[in-house]
């Protein structure tokens, strides 16, 4: 069709689009984050300069192509992304590269997360403050906290992994408790997952301990629950 003089259909513009970027850190978040000298979508390209219907569309072009699809459709690049990125975190090249990107989308989605379960500590006016860290993709998660003069301080390192796994799924606080990982899948409706329990670990400091739990659900527009709840509890 380019050799004809027409234009490509647009369908094929966005699979291009997605071939080449599905596991490009920029999609995870694309604001400006500190050492970084532009967003993440690179240069302002200057006026008339931008398009991705043109013969060779930029990194950024395609990038903003992939931000106009149907929200489900940018929700599944951006895991998709995530998922990559988990699987290159223990490549110092790649954390030098992409960390503070990376390390500030975990703890943008793990932080509501983790400030909810350190209120279970937290006395009613206590202040909880999270500090969020990426832990290597075959290291456990490890959540800790202490009490101090200035308040609950709930200190946490998730594998990258949970985001595509947990956050984006929609399972990281069912029925009000944290999922920490995911251990297997039974079927995509039956799911054993460790869930967050804190333990005491010296004079107000707690360690949360994950204890295997079964969510479930029997459809897939459903809230998930647990099926064996008093496994999370016990």
């Amino acid at each position: 069709m380019g050799a004809l003089g027409a234009s490509p259909p647009r369908c094929l513009l966005y699979r291009s689009a997605w071939a080449r970027l599905c596991r490009d850190p920029a999609l995870v978040t694309l604001g400006r984050r500190p050492g970084e000298a532009d967003i993440g979508i690179g240069p302002v390209p200057g006026p008339g300069g931008r398009t991705a219907f043109r013969a060779d569309p930029s990194h950024r072009d395609l990038l903003l192509l992939l931000f106009t699809l149907p929200a489900p459709l940018i929700d599944r690049a951006v895991l998709t992304a995530c998922a990559a990125a988990a699987e290159q975190w223990d490549d110092p090249i790649f954390r030098a590269a992409h960390g503070l990107r990376l390390g500030a989308a975990l703890a943008a989605r793990a932080t509501p997360s983790l400030r909810r379960l350190g209120g279970e500590l937290a006395g009613p006016d206590e202040a909880v403050v999270v500090h969020c860290t990426p832990a290597g993709q075959n290291e456990r998660p490890v959540v800790m906290a202490e009490r101090s003069e200035h308040g609950l301080e709930v200190t946490a390192s998730v594998p990258l992994s949970w985001i595509a796994s947990v956050w984006g799924p929609g399972i990281s606080e069912p029925d009000g408790r944290m999922v920490l990982g995911v251990r297997s899948a039974e079927s995509p409706d039956d799911l054993d997952v460790d869930v967050a329990e804190w333990r005491p670990d010296g004079v107000d400091q707690w360690e949360a301990a994950p204890v295997p739990a079964t969510l479930s659900r029997r459809w897939a527009d459903e809230p998930w629950h647990f099926r064996d709840l008093f496994r999370a509890l016990s």
